[in-house]
């Protein structure tokens, strides 16, 4: 595992900084006037304090190579636009979802098609998830609008759901009864202990929070879709396949 983890950082550098930084060095060589970056939450910390949400005020708290190289590309952009006329836009984006969305996403995608019954309904969480529209939208705004230039904008939907909500969001869009059903909290622990998930179920049973009206608020707009019309529109793309 040494030599694996060593190489899987290596290109977390050589991609999310140094790649990062070659292309705003070549894009204020061409002149371009405004750099937008797609960061990610994980700088400020895979999880969220009980009924806090990360906002752009929050103290960055990158864990893992992922995260600290998408914060050493943040910093190497204001560096760079700070002392140069180019203006940059930084958007740290919560999980991304819709058509071709991929990893445990998806996963969650199939196991609720498939009806496997899911022992989630005592976690209490918050997780704010991001469309792919309302991202998209959101970057359209950046390009030209004076309100973002030189900004750090955290971006999610608006409404964030816990574990269970969000299985039933996603069952309600795929036309499903949610197969939730109740299993202890100290149950899952034990579990996931024994089976080497502790970390997972950590993460699962956490809460990941983003309060993103103050950005749509600065820039004067508002989503473009709810979460339930963008799980729609994902589970659609998904039954299609």
């Amino acid at each position: 595992d040494g030599p694996k983890f060593k190489a899987k950082k290596n290109e977390f550098t050589k991609i999310n900084y140094l790649g990062t930084k070659r292309l705003v060095e070549e894009s204020l060589k061409a002149g371009v006037k405004r750099f937008i970056y797609l960061s990610s939450i994980k700088v400020n910390g895979e999880l969220s304090s009980k009924n806090i949400p990360f906002t752009a005020n929050s103290e960055p708290n990158p864990k893992g190579e992922y995260a600290l190289s998408k914060y050493q590309a943040e910093n190497q952009i204001r560096f760079i636009c700070e002392k140069s006329e180019m203006e940059y836009v930084l958007i740290r984006s919560t999980l991304i979802y819709g058509p071709g969305v991929r990893g445990n996403f998806l996963n969650l995608l199939k196991l609720i098609s498939i009806g496997v019954p899911l022992p989630f309904v005592s976690i209490r969480n918050k997780r704010s998830i991001l469309y792919i529209g309302n991202l998209i939208n959101f970057i359209n705004s950046c390009i030209d609008n004076p309100l973002a230039k030189n900004k750090l904008f955290l971006l999610a939907d608006n409404t964030p759901l816990s574990t269970p909500e969000l299985i039933k969001e996603i069952s309600k869009a795929l036309n499903l009864k949610a197969n939730l059903w109740n299993f202890p909290i100290c149950l899952l622990n034990l579990i996931a202990t024994i089976t080497g998930k502790s970390d997972q179920l950590k993460k699962l049973k956490g809460s990941l929070e983003v309060n993103s009206e103050e950005s749509y608020n600065l820039l004067n707009i508002k989503p473009f879709f709810t979460t339930s019309e963008g799980l729609k529109i994902t589970a659609n793309w998904f039954k299609s396949k």
